[in-house]
């Protein structure tokens, strides 16, 4: 079980990371737009905007859910603990009555 918990924490950590380099690179990419608001026109402009715009909503919104699934895993070791520590404590009590 703690194998799995701990890979599943790599993986999600991993994710974690991944979706804040396009959360950065999608605001770099907003920035650039709007620097360059000269250079093309304004439907083009609009496009991009529209498009960078969206990515970073959804890459806001993968942070969110990857924040409720460790959220989750934590919950899920702790209780987890506390099943092995009830356990451990009934065998002790039963041992030194025995």
């Amino acid at each position: 079980m703690a194998v799995r918990v701990t890979s599943l924490l790599l993986l999600v950590m991993q994710v974690r990371e991944d979706t804040y380099k396009i959360i950065r690179d999608c605001r770099t990419q907003l920035e650039l737009i709007e620097a360059n608001f000269l250079k093309e026109s304004l439907h083009v402009q609009r496009e991009k905007q529209e498009v960078a715009e969206k990515r970073l909503q959804e890459a806001e919104q993968v942070v969110q859910s990857l924040g409720r699934l460790g959220a989750l895993v934590n919950h899920m070791t702790v209780q987890n603990l506390i099943t092995v520590a009830q356990g451990e404590v009934q065998n002790f009590v039963q041992h030194v009555l025995q």
